[in-house]
């Protein structure tokens, strides 16, 4: 159609997410002393967006299978995806790694926290901006951390903690 500028700035855009997913990923495994192998690590949220469970182009597929290959142990929980779709979404089908063995589904998260290194909000669900973060800390192994990446936490909700946090936009 000739519309040149406006694929480049979608291709742009394609390029944004893309280093955002990295750069999320990155920072985790940073802020977790730069080695993720055998760490556990809570994936709230695998839908693309809140209220669906519709996990085409999701964030928490790239960032998930890229924790996976560090050998990191997922405990994911979603309230509308359920468990097969997540291990389709991320096993389908790949043969390069048996990712199975590290991956757990849990629908209960005060379960799925229990010696959690780390808990990655992906998706900004309703159930995620009021949970209980001071009885979630003591199931956590410590030092443990929030990732927020999607800005639904009050900072301030969990200074008066014994959690680490980082949030998308706030460092």
């Amino acid at each position: 159609l000739g519309l040149k500028e406006v694929a480049a700035y979608w291709d742009e855009i394609i390029k944004i997410n893309d280093w955002q997913q990295d750069r999320i990923y990155r920072t985790l495994v940073e802020k977790l002393y730069g080695n993720i192998s055998g760490k556990r690590i809570v994936i709230l949220g695998f839908s693309f967006k809140a209220n669906t469970n519709d996990t085409r182009n999701s964030p928490a597929i790239t960032i998930c299978r890229k924790l996976l290959a560090e050998d990191a142990q997922l405990v994911i929980h979603d309230p509308k995806v359920g468990e097969k779709d997540v291990f389709d979404a991320l096993v389908g089908s790949q043969n390069i790694i048996n990712f199975k063995k590290n991956l757990i589904y849990e629908i209960n998260i005060p379960k799925a926290t229990e010696n959690a290194d780390a808990v990655l909000i992906m998706t900004e669900w309703e159930d995620y901006k009021n949970l209980d973060w001071k009885k979630l800390q003591i199931k956590m192994r410590k030092p443990s951390w929030v990732f927020d990446t999607r800005s639904i936490i009050s900072p301030e909700q969990l200074k008066r903690i014994d959690l680490n946090f980082w949030q998308l936009g706030n460092g």
